[in-house]
């Protein structure tokens, strides 16, 4: 069977490399079609996506996007059969070029001349500027070819990657005896200019400057002659482009140098981050001592190193010392003590206008806005209800009841029930003397009285248990219950 099928494809892909042929495919939306529908449950319905005003990809638009298998159209005629991935979607020069496959054989498809012009042979296919192609054959070398499948630059290599925007240089990899390594070579000249001595290389840095790693797992900059920018070969070096320098690593401390290895911030850190916070181009840092702080790439301390947990959420810091909370601004300033047993967010994005806190002191809850503030201690205990989305927040009062809040504190469930139990949508089981029954967030109201030893809420739908008799709850304009 696996012999025949191989056969079928090459008679397939002999076929498609001399000429595509143009086959009646008949749409209608009402009828369903049994079309490479081996994945799935639902009957086949194919769809049509225009390319241009002649041609079309047509599929299964009840397959998943990684799972469909495409066919082409012209004028509404079958051109190519439905059973091709498509490979950078649309990878065109005027809507002329298609990158397909079938299994591990890919190929350039033209529309213009409606032939393959790169055959369906190669394990991979990708476009790059100026109408050429980073080809992978079967035996792993790589090379470039244009549309044409002439060679532009010979299958020398274990890999090929684009090395600038314009697509002049190229980072590529060969094996010197078992390791591979990687240099740079110049499309327009066809020859290497950074030999393959590398380890590793990346672009890294401003205009055309990499950074490449050596045979003792060091790092440097380089530029397309080669030369070497700092003296030092690094443990580690990240570019920081908004700050044009340097985070370095050396003897097991970090630092910050600038473009002619001028030392900013002394080889003194544990570890400098290098993603930045906030507006003001905060880094986060850690002494040798593990206590964490942020600075600034110019060396100035912007949170003191005293912490040891530093947290980020809208323009402030949650800090962690000696196990107690407190928050801080990004300019440094306290906006409470700290002296939380724990602070957690109530908010769901940075862009809400009004921010609240759960913090927790002494057995105590109290909800404090993003300056500090405590705008609500009446509670003994507030606590995230709907993990998932953090919608609502349980309240327990100094009498033991429960209800519901949301993130601005308005009340959603009144706080006098025993217990809240679950959430469904807007149904809500709640629980008093040790019986449970469903309050309606939206109608703000009990719709199934707590008089039931369990109510059950779930995707597939809700029933209760009384006196050991089984319920299904039907909801619709009133609430009824099926005896199961």
């Amino acid at each position: 069977m696996r012999y025949n099928t191989l056969v079928i494809l090459l008679f397939i892909f002999g076929t498609f490399s001399l000429n595509a042929q143009e086959y009646d495919l008949v749409f209608d939306e009402d009828v369903d079609y049994d079309t490479n529908n081996n994945d799935t449950d639902k009957p086949a319905r194919l769809k049509k996506e225009q390319i241009n005003e002649t041609f079309e990809f047509y599929f299964n638009e009840n397959l998943s996007k990684y799972k469909r298998k495409y066919g082409l159209l012209k004028n509404g005629k079958m051109l190519l059969p439905q059973i091709f991935t498509r490979l950078q979607y649309i990878d065109t020069v005027e809507n002329t070029e298609l990158i397909l496959s079938v299994g591990s054989n890919t190929g350039l498809f033209s529309l213009k001349n409606e032939n393959w012009g790169i055959p369906l042979r190669y394990k991979s296919l990708y476009r790059i500027n100026n109408g050429y192609y980073i080809a992978k054959r079967k035996d792993g070398k790589t090379g470039i070819i244009d549309a044409n499948e002439n060679t532009i630059v010979n299958f020398d290599w274990l890999s090929v990657k684009k090395a600038n925007e314009k697509g002049n240089y190229f980072i590529v990899s060969k094996k010197n005896t078992s390791e591979k390594k990687y240099g740079i070579l110049d499309l327009r000249e066809k020859k290497l200019i950074v030999p393959c001595e590398y380890s590793s290389i990346y672009k890294n840095g401003p205009n055309l400057e990499f950074k490449v790693k050596n045979a003792d797992k060091k790092y440097n900059i380089i530029d397309l002659s080669n030369r070497k920018k700092y003296k030092i070969w690094y443990e580690e070096i990240n570019f920081v482009k908004k700050e044009n320098l340097y985070i370095v690593k050396n003897n097991n401390a970090y630092g910050v140098i600038d473009s002619i290895e001028n030392i900013i911030v002394p080889l003194i850190y544990n570890k400098i981050y290098s993603y930045s916070k906030f507006d003001n181009d905060l880094h986060m840092v850690q002494n040798k001592e593990g206590k964490f702080g942020y600075i600034k790439l110019t060396g100035e301390i912007i949170i003191p190193l005293l912490y040891d947990k530093i947290n980020t959420f809208d323009n402030n810091f949650l800090v962690k010392k000696d196990n107690k909370y407190g928050i801080i601004n990004k300019h440094g300033k306290f906006l409470t003590e700290i002296s939380y047993n724990n602070i957690i967010p109530m908010y769901l994005t940075y862009s809400e206008n009004e921010k609240y806190y759960l913090a927790q002191k002494n057995l105590k809850s109290f909800i404090i806005n993003e300056k500090g503030k405590i705008v609500d201690d009446k509670y003994v205990s507030v606590k995230v209800f709907d993990n998932y989305k953090k919608f609502y927040f349980k309240i327990e009062n100094k009498n033991r009841k429960k209800g519901l809040i949301n993130k601005n504190r308005k009340i959603i469930i009144p706080a006098e029930f025993d217990d809240i139990l679950t959430k469904q949508n807007n149904f809500v089981v709640v629980k008093n003397n040790k019986k449970e029954g469903i309050y309606h967030i939206l109608k703000k109201k009990l719709i199934l009285p707590v008089e039931y030893d369990k109510v059950i809420l779930n995707s597939k739908g809700f029933y209760a248990i009384k006196d050991n008799k089984f319920y299904k709850i039907r909801i619709e304009n009133k609430v009824s219950l099926i005896k199961m």
